[in-house]
């Protein structure tokens, strides 16, 4: 007999899981820290479908066809849990459906195919992130890096003194090539016991002979170990690599396996704010944040762009403006407070100081009979303030030509913490009001600006 979502949402309460009932009514939301389960109920209960969207996507990867190669094996060698990929888009998911038809689905059924796809969501999605940027987890070993080609002699550093970015031109490469393997021990020992040592004596060296250093002297709360690590990540960061293994950490940092040790110096580096999970998940991969790198982006090797100082209160006028100045300068609160999602202390500046202050210049100005398409919406809406933010986010978003924004990312703009059940009532809010859509048109994310958000982006920003 047909199933209904109700029962679904049965089998779920069981489990003791939280979810959110989509606007439809015919599916749910189910968040977990890493990903979130889409369980639809379709043809009038004769089938059910799990989808875990997002798990990745190939518009990231160096390395599609590698990507492509794996989810095809993985899709011959299974029944349960396919890979997807959107040609479109490069969105990667791991779906499975279910025929009901005259038939039942029962609790014990449901719930091991739901524990079966998330498992292969989380664990083959991670294997596929190892793929895609050139490394490999199959047999606990790990595969090279794809480091430029760059064969270094240790005997051709220069004497002092040099400039700084030529210092870091020679970091980088000395890492890249004794280290682009970090399995080959003896050439990693190498630029460990021979070429860092000297590489610090060349920069003391130089600044003795009166050249400017940033990265000297190295913060007081950093160790030379620690230094060494990080310049070994910043080398990788140089060939596009900010997906670092425990294990490539481990075997740079000691010249021995050592998890416990190595888990506590990147624990160490995290509470510095060195290094952050690539994945948003507080495990590997790793990857090195804005503290590390904005104060060096004048010498290092690559393009990096440092933060814009914060915008905050006081950077919002007196008075009264116009629509359109009011909103290039609320595109440039967002520039500067939500550059970096990972950096709570500027969302709760943005959230509790400087859009309050915001929505306060608006009024005054609407009070003194300036018109406001906004805040016409507002009211014939009834937005609460943090929903109009969400919006005013995903209007910046789109102005920089980004349409594919993810749940996670609406999440952490509209509250301090991870809140998706919460956050996915308030995005199906939006879409019926088409302030927001679901890029896909399938009710679920990436994200974008919808045709009544688009006044958001009136006069864009600077």
């Amino acid at each position: 007999m047909p199933i209904s979502l109700q029962t679904i949402c049965g089998y779920l309460d069981t489990e003791g899981l939280q979810y959110a009932v989509g606007r439809s009514n015919d599916y749910v939301m189910v968040p977990f820290p890493d990903m979130t389960a889409v369980v639809n109920v379709m043809e009038d209960g004769k089938a059910v479908s799990i989808r875990v969207p997002q798990v990745f996507n190939l518009a990231d990867a160096p390395n599609r066809e590698a990507c492509l190669a794996f989810l095809a094996n993985h899709n011959y060698h299974v029944k349960v849990g396919l890979f997807g990929c959107d040609e479109t888009d490069g969105e990667v998911d791991v779906s499975h459906f279910v025929p009901v038809e005259d038939g039942t689905l029962t609790r014990s059924q449901f719930l091991r195919i739901f524990h079966f796809v998330l498992k292969v969501a989380y664990e083959k999605g991670r294997e596929l992130r190892q793929v895609a940027f050139g490394r490999s987890e199959e047999g606990g070993s790990t595969s090279t890096f794809s480091a430029p080609d760059v064969e270094f002699d240790v005997d051709s550093i220069p004497e002092a003194p040099v400039a700084e970015p030529a210092w870091f031109r020679l970091v980088v490469d000395a890492f890249n090539s004794l280290c682009g393997n970090v399995e080959e021990t003896s050439r990693v020992e190498q630029m460990r016991r021979v070429a860092w040592p000297r590489l610090l004596t060349l920069r003391e060296d130089s600044v003795l002979d009166g050249e400017r250093y940033l990265s000297f002297p190295r913060p007081a709360e950093l160790s030379a170990e620690d230094e060494f690590l990080l310049l070994f990540m910043t080398a990788r960061q140089a060939g596009g690599d900010c997906r670092i293994l425990d294990k490539e950490i481990d075997l740079v940092y000691s010249p021995g396996l050592d998890f416990q040790e190595t888990s506590a110096e990147v624990r160490k580096l995290c509470t510095a704010g060195y290094v952050g999970a690539s994945d948003f998940n507080n495990g590997e991969p790793w990857y090195l944040t804005r503290a590390w790198l904005d104060r060096l982006a004048p010498v290092l090797p690559f393009p990096h762009e440092p933060l814009p100082p914060a915008f905050g209160r006081d950077d919002v006028p007196a008075g009264s403006l116009a629509e359109p100045e009011w909103l290039a300068l609320l595109h440039r609160a967002l520039a500067a407070d939500a550059a970096d999602l990972q950096l709570p202390e500027r969302l709760d500046l943005l959230r509790n100081d400087v859009w309050p202050a915001l929505l306060e210049l608006r009024r005054n100005s609407v009070g003194e009979g300036r018109p406001y398409r906004t805040w016409s919406t507002v009211m014939t809406s009834r937005l609460a303030p943090r929903e109009e933010l969400v919006v005013a986010y995903v209007a910046h978003r789109a102005a920089e030509g980004d349409d594919h924004i993810p749940d996670r990312d609406i999440d952490l703009i509209y509250s301090p913490g991870l809140q998706v059940h919460e956050t996915a009532r308030v995005i199906n809010g939006l879409m019926e009001a088409r302030l927001v859509l679901a890029t896909d048109n399938d009710g679920q994310a990436p994200f974008t600006i919808g045709p009544a958000g688009e006044m958001w982006q009136v006069g864009g920003w600077q």
